[in-house]
This record gives structure tokens, C-alpha cells and sequence, in this order.
């Protein structure tokens, strides 16, 4: 993250103007006519790692404590910290005040203790109805101790209307006592066990429209969101997440206390809309997505450009009579959306295109001809495809090259016969470009020769088996031949999707098909050493019979297939699924057989 130095009152609330700008408004008219003794002018108080706690607070006689200027501010104060690693428990009590990190989170880490008689370590405690958010927390990154379940949390209360920009949030058993109403904005959690999330649940929601949201946050590495522990039937329990990441947690996320990972009926507080959600129920719902994002490393949460959270924010959604604006800017301080007048992009950061870049998949290649085969995320903004082919590695800032603009709609391929040499190598990339003329980084790059091509593959056998099916046939004459694999559903060739290339050989075992589909097709091309490929094959169809041989003269290590039987019962018992068959052929047998709970056939 850039170590952006806030100098100014004027840039505390950098994240989306007019919205804040208000707020800062309301919130200088609340202070001045509603507390007494509140100084006329606020003041700034500054902390660094190289001050004293009995210094004046100034810019040149730093504090040492956040808590200790905590405990000298007065309403309307703001605390200025200066990067560092700090130790400290903070109790803001009611005041309204602003702490600001001068250099970012990644630069400002406050490990939190417990505050002392209190269970916790964080403690907001405002109680103002009507206020608004009122207090801004930015550029921290705090972390509790996960082997502590008590002591290290944060807790809000529930009229506390904070607002928490940019910051990380690691190592906590579980974060929020109470999570208040706050808002966090760009924020990233990792490697915490829960969010413990107890909204308002005993306010009256005609009183305040503010409830708990998450705009543009990465949450990750994390089991649950405990959600109002135990009471669905609490009609304003309200959570609001937008434009978020939720990745790698192993369960769903509509969860009442420990129990119900896989909930059907959806708490109607918990709301998560335009998000990546990691899960089964809200991946499928309010234009969620269940497809994980492309990090640019396991702890660098910035989105590749070919990630499918780019472009599927949106700017503004209407929760609980109250409209959330996506951040103006990203946790890099970076501006959102990028490019202006794209959509924003889920997630703490934002990318600097708009639009997801294409993967390219395939190349295949025959007699002066090139065919590509690319995959890309769903987006009703793509509108057309790039081309671009050299006969040397292109480039990410490559302009020249330009050889096709294609409909994105329902393409998906491009066959290349523009002024080809066999043998020549061919590099290719791709882009999509949006309605307003908006485009994504380039894709991937293949290469590949055009050559004459072998010919076509022929008689081909499927055996079919009871979890596999094996494809035979022969070889071409030519040396150096290698063949790919291709299967679908139908007789559709255009619709099969490659299995598997550089086979060397003249067999394959499919391993990945299932009783439930009622049969497959394949296809096999016959592939040269520059990778030109022959005409596909005819199709043949087999389709799984869930019957398993065990044979005298069969091995523990085959398929259990007719031609490939297994050895011993107990292992095809290990291996069958509920309504098999065990095909027993004659002769001699000594095993011990344990059914289980498992329900199928045995047959001699």
C-alpha cells in the first residue's frame, strides 16, 4: 500500500466525497451546539514508537501510547499515529474523536490487549441516537491472539456508528463482542477463526436506519460468520456485505451460533450482495458469484487481471431504507472505480482495468490454418473481442498486431487463416473490450506452428467401467505423433471439452465420469511435434455401468471394469457407491468382508 501522509482534516474522509463530506458536516454541527466544553478548534495529537507518554502529544513531542492520547483528547480531537508496530489496549469510552494512521496499515500495527477489568481490548462505547457515523478509524492493522478465545476482541456498542477505512484485521480467535453499527470500507480480514457479528438487535430499527456493513472487504481464511447468536426470529438482526470477497472457509456463511453449514432457509438480516462468496447458498443469489478470485499471491489480496472480481461491484445499493456508496478509493489509495466510468471491483482493491482479461486455452494448428479456444468470466458489459498474432512474444503495452475484433457474444473461438506459413511459429493474445470502448489487460499468451496435419484417428473402443471408462486405438504411422482427448455430453464436436493432451500411446482412462450422466462422447485428434493437429475422430459413446468384476486373476490396482477386474471383494467394497453391483467370477476366495452402512449388490 502507498504510505499516503494525511496532513489535512480534509482528506480524513477521503472515501466517497459527498457522502462523507455531510457527515463531517453533521458531525462538526452535533459537537459544537450539543457538548459542553468541547474546544472551539480541534486539535491533532501525535504517537510514534520514539515518544513518551508524558510529552505534550504535539507534531515535534509525540506521545508513546495510543490509549494515553486516548485519555487526554476531547471531542472532535483527532489522533495522528506514526507508522510503527504498537501494544496497547484502547477504550474509547464516549468520546468522538478521529485515529489516523499517517502511513497505512501495513505500515501502522497495533497488536491489541485486553483492556484491564474488561474482557476485551477494543471498546467503543458511544450511545448517540440520530448521529450518524461518528467516529473514523483509518490505516491500522490490528491483530488479537487466535489461541484466546476471551480478552482480544473488539467490541461496539450498539448505537456506535464508527467507521473503519483500510484496515487489516488478522489473528483473532473471534474479532467483534459487538460489532455495533459500524461500517468498514477497504477493509481485509485474514486468518481470523470467526466474525462474530451481534448486530442491533435490540434496537428499534424506525429509530436508526444504520446497521453493521462491509463495502469492498476481503475476508479470508476464516471458518463462519456467527450471526446473532441463535435467534432468527429477530426481524432487524441486519448485516449488509457489498462488493466483498469471502474465500476458503470450508463452510456457508448463513450460520446461527456453530451448527447448520449448509442452511437452505437464508437469515433475512444477513445480506451479501455483488460479492464472491465461497460457499453454496449466497454464491447463488443477489449477482454473487461462487468462482474464487484470482489473488496475486496466497497474502497479497490485489486482483490478477484475469480475476472474475474485477468489473462485478456495483456503485451504490439500497439496504434498510439507506443507500451504500462503493469507496471512492481503494486501499492503495488508488481511485474506484478504475477506469472511471467502469464498475467498480469487488474486494479491498481495485484493478487498474475494467474488465476481466480472457485465458487463453487452446491453440490448435493445421495446414496454414490456427484455431484458439479461450475461457472467460460472465459479464453483461463485454462487448467485443481483440485479436492480436506476431511471430515473436507480444507484449503487455503492444498496440500493432491487430488481426480480428470479434461479437463477445457467444464466442468463445477463432480460427486464424490470414496469410499463414507452415512452420512458422505464431504468438497469440486477446482482449474484450466493454460497451464505452473500456478494455481488459491482454490474456495469456500461446504459440504455436502451422504444418501439414496427421491424418485422422481411427478405430476407436470404449470399455466402459463401474467409475471409469478406457479408450482404445491405434496408432498413426508418423513418428513423434502425440494425441489429445476430447469429451462432451452430446454429438455436438464444438461443445467437447479437451481432456487431455500429449497422450503418447494408444489408451486413456477416464476416472472423471459418474453413473448420474447418462452417457459421453469422445473425440481424439492426432497431434504432431509442432503441434498441428489431425481432423477430430469420429465419436464413440460409453456411458458408466456400476458394476465391478472381482476376478482370481485380477489386481487391487485395476479399473474393476469387465476386462480389468479387481482382486479381492473387500476392496470393491471399499470402492462402490450405493446401488452397485459386485460381479464375483468363479474360483477360490479368502477375505473378510465388512458392508458398512453401504447398500448394493453382491453376485457370484
Amino acid at each position: 500500500m502507498k504510505n499516503t501522509r494525511y496532513s489535512h482534516l480534509n482528506r480524513l474522509f477521503l472515501l466517497d466525497h459527498q457522502y462523507y463530506l455531510k457527515q463531517v458536516l453533521l458531525f462538526a454541527f452535533f459537537l459544537f451546539f450539543s457538548f459542553i466544553g468541547v474546544n472551539a478548534q480541534s486539535k491533532v495529537w501525535y504517537v510514534a514508537t520514539t515518544g513518551s507518554d508524558s510529552s505534550s502529544g504535539s507534531l515535534n513531542a509525540p506521545l508513546r501510547s495510543i490509549s494515553k492520547a486516548i485519555s487526554l483528547i476531547a471531542n472532535g480531537d483527532t489522533i495522528m499515529v506514526k507508522k510503527g508496530s504498537y501494544s496497547d489496549s484502547l477504550n474509547f469510552g464516549d468520546k468522538l474523536f478521529s485515529l489516523i494512521s499517517e502511513s497505512g496499515a501495513e505500515s501502522t500495527k497495533l497488536n491489541l490487549l485486553s483492556i484491564p477489568s474488561l474482557p476485551l481490548a477494543f471498546s467503543i462505547g458511544v450511545n448517540i441516537s440520530g448521529l450518524g457515523e461518528n467516529i473514523l478509524i483509518q490505516g491500522f492493522s490490528f491483530s488479537g491472539d487466535v489461541l484466546k478465545e476471551y480478552g482480544r476482541h473488539i467490541d461496539i456498542t450498539p448505537r456506535s456508528a464508527p467507521i473503519f477505512n483500510n484496515c487489516l484485521f488478522t489473528n483473532f480467535s473471534w474479532i467483534f463482542h459487538r460489532v455495533g453499527s459500524a461500517r468498514f470500507n477497504n477493509c481485509v480480514f485474514r486468518e481470523n477463526i470467526s466474525l462474530y457479528l451481534i448486530p442491533n438487535f435490540n434496537i428499534d430499527t424506525t429509530e436508526s436506519s444504520l446497521v453493521p456493513a462491509f463495502i469492498n472487504c476481503t475476508i479470508d481464511r476464516f471458518q463462519s460468520i456467527k450471526h446473532s447468536e441463535g435467534n432468527p426470529e429477530i426481524s432487524n438482526q441486519r448485516i449488509f456485505f457489498a462488493n466483498s470477497i469471502f474465500t476458503y472457509t470450508g463452510r456457508n456463511y448463513a450460520t446461527y451460533g456453530e451448527a447448520e453449514a449448509n442452511r437452505s432457509v437464508l437469515p433475512a438480516g444477513l445480506q451479501i450482495v455483488n460479492s464472491i462468496v465461497d460457499d453454496t447458498v449466497y454464491s447463488k443469489i443477489n449477482g454473487n458469484s461462487g468462482i474464487r478470485p484470482s489473488f496475486l499471491s496466497g497474502t497479497d489480496y490485489r486482483l490478477k487481471s484475469n480475476s472474475n472480481g474485477i468489473g462485478m461491484g456495483i456503485k451504490s445499493y439500497v439496504y434498510n431504507n439507506r443507500t451504500y456508496t462503493a469507496p471512492g478509493f481503494d486501499l492503495d489509495d488508488n481511485p474506484r472505480p478504475n477506469p472511471a466510468g467502469s464498475r467498480p471491483d469487488v474486494g479491498a482493491y481495485e484493478n487498474i482495468f475494467a474488465l476481466p482479461a480472457p485465458e487463453l486455452e487452446i491453440l490448435e494448428s493445421a495446414d496454414r490454418r490456427v484455431r484458439i479456444r479461450w475461457k472467460h468470466s460472465v459479464s453483461s458489459t463485454r462487448s467485443r473481442y481483440k485479436v492480436f498474432r506476431s511471430t515473436s512474444p507480444i507484449p503487455e503495452a503492444a498496440t500493432n498486431g491487430l488481426i480480428a475484433e470479434l461479437s463477445a457474444t457467444n464466442t468463445t473461438s477463432f480460427e486464424d487463416t490470414i496469410g499463414l506459413t507452415n512452420l512458422t511459429r505464431y504468438y497469440y493474445r486477446i482482449k474484450v473490450v466493454d460497451s464505452l470502448g473500456l478494455e481488459s489487460a491482454f490474456s495469456n499468451e500461446l504459440s504455436v506452428r502451422p504444418n501439414v496435419p496427421p491424418a485422422a484417428v481411427t478405430n476407436i473402443v470404449a470399455e466402459s467401467g463401474p467409475a471409469s471408462i478406457l479408450l482404445k486405438w491405434k496408432s498413426t504411422s508418423n513418428a513423434g505423433i502425440k494425441y489429445s482427448v476430447y469429451r462432451s455430453q452430446d454429438t455436438v464436436v464444438s461443445n467437447a471439452l479437451l481432456l487431455q493432451s500429449a497422450i503418447v500411446g494408444e489408451s486413456y482412462l477416464d476416472t472423471t465420469v459418474t453413473k448420474s450422466v447418462a452417457g459421453y462422447y469422445y473425440w481424439l485428434k492426432a497431434v504432431d511435434s509442432v503441434g498441428a493437429g489431425s481432423e477430430f475422430s469420429k465419436y464413440v459413446f460409453s456411458k458408466v455401468k456400476p458394476v465391478w468384476y472381482v476376478a482370481t486373476t485380477g489386481s487391487d490396482s485395476s479399473s474393476g471394469s469387465v476386462n480389468a477386474p479387481l482382486r479381492n471383494i473387500s476392496k470393491a467394497i471399499s470402492l462402490i457407491a450405493d446401488g452397485d453391483t459386485i460381479m464375483v467370477r468363479k474360483g477360490i476366495y479368502t477375505d473378510s468382508l465388512n458392508f458398512s452402512d453401504k447398500l448394493f449388490y453382491l453376485v457370484g
